[in-house]
């Protein structure tokens, strides 16, 4: 069942909410096994990390289709991508991937949180355009 109906002009929260659980669960499972197959360490917090993360994009992108009439759009992925990139850095949850470090010390006008939210966007983006969302 979609999020939103085109025909009677609803939007179901309650389907925005529950729909992506299952795939969060699996995909977090699947991240954590590819971590622990590259040396690192499994733990509950690491696929909370995981889980919890999808689960909030997805999430997050749920209101802006309803507000868009339904019509998914890779605008919603990049500003979701860009949002949990913003709070991860801010909160040092997350790195910042594709960054050397010693970026912020040439440009120390450049704040880590914002660049956190523009590479997380731009990779959001990337892969909503691979998966054929238009813009």
């Amino acid at each position: 069942m979609p999020y939103y109906n085109y025909y009677t002009n609803h939007f179901d929260p309650v389907n925005c909410a529950v729909r992506p659980v299952v795939p969060s669960l699996v995909s977090g499972g699947l991240l954590s096994a590819l971590d622990m197959a590259q040396g690192g360490h499994i733990n509950l917090r690491t696929f909370g990390m995981y889980a919890g993360g999808i689960y909030m994009y997805n999430l997050i992108q749920c209101p802006m289709e309803a507000v868009n009439g339904g019509r998914p759009s890779a605008w919603h992925n990049v500003l979701a991508g860009g949002m949990l990139g913003y709070v991860g850095v801010s909160r040092r949850w997350i790195g910042i991937p594709f960054m050397d470090s010693y970026f912020f010390y040439r440009y120390p006008q450049v704040a880590p949180e914002v660049a956190g939210a523009a590479v997380y966007g731009a990779m959001a983006g990337a892969l909503a355009m691979l998966g054929g969302k238009p813009f």
